[in-house]
């Protein structure tokens, strides 16, 4: 089984303690989406966004905020194994600022190392292959992402 970072969140925000809270798995190609239930405790795989444009892209996440009644939401940092941001960190971090910029919402960060392997290593258990649905794995890794943050947020 793949172990995912149990750490605290990272730059920990004033935050909602109550309310659907959206985990997002942030890629070059598409935008992998979870939510939560609003007693913030149990996430949920939702959809996976083939990111085309900011304008195709700002369309489709107010109407995924809207949809959901999303009050924050909890982006997967890519880290290196030693916990040092990635290059690819800084890309996720500006894509987060235009994020609660352009819709309003507040945003915190988790650390996402092992999400991918961790769901297709999900997906492999139920007997799908990973590599025929790449846009599965992108939203089972924001569930994963979303739910490791529940599990560790200050108490509610």
């Amino acid at each position: 089984m793949v172990e995912i970072s149990t750490t605290t969140p990272i730059d920990p925000p004033p935050f909602p303690r109550r309310g659907t809270l959206a985990g997002v798995d942030h890629g070059r190609k598409r935008i992998g989406l979870a939510v939560s239930n609003s007693d913030q405790t149990m996430a949920m795989p939702v959809s996976t966004l083939d990111s085309k444009s900011r304008v195709h892209d700002e369309q489709h996440l107010r109407k995924f905020r809207d949809d959901y009644a999303i009050v924050g939401w909890v982006i997967g940092l890519p880290l290196f194994k030693s916990g040092d941001e990635s290059p690819q960190s800084a890309v996720v971090r500006k894509f987060g600022r235009w994020l609660e910029q352009t819709l309003g919402r507040p945003v915190t960060y988790w650390d996402e190392r092992l999400t991918s392997h961790a769901a297709e290593a999900k997906l492999a258990m139920l007997g799908e292959s990973p590599s025929r649905d790449k846009s599965r794995v992108d939203g089972l890794a924001a569930q994963i992402i979303l739910q490791a943050y529940l599990d560790h947020a200050p108490p509610r």
